[in-house]
């Protein structure tokens, strides 16, 4: 029977190949909201510029921005499992790495 996967601390940082994303609605309004959208960017100011324009056009002031990263889960250093459906599978060594 093989070992059945338990828990990894796995380390959550941030994609390095990946851009951070920036967008925002317009939440502007008393009964219901605006609802206007920006495009999805990848530099802040491009969508606070959108935040001005629409200002300027319909002279709203409440939005609402959210930022999207891509992340990576990587397991620590000395892991030497990978996980599939819940267990442990054992990497295969290199020629030369294993025991006798």
């Amino acid at each position: 029977m093989s070992p059945t996967f338990r828990y990894v601390p796995y380390t959550i940082t941030h994609d390095p190949l990946a851009c951070t994303e920036v967008s925002a609605v317009c939440v502007s309004g008393d009964d219901t909201e605006c609802g206007a959208k920006s495009s999805v960017y990848f530099r802040p100011d491009s969508v606070i510029e959108w935040m001005r324009q629409h200002a300027q056009e319909t002279g709203h002031q409440r939005y609402r921005r959210s930022y999207g990263h891509y992340l990576l889960l990587e397991p620590p250093d000395d892991f030497t499992g990978a996980t599939v459906i819940g267990q442990v599978v054992r990497r295969a060594l290199p020629p030369g790495d294993g025991a006798a």
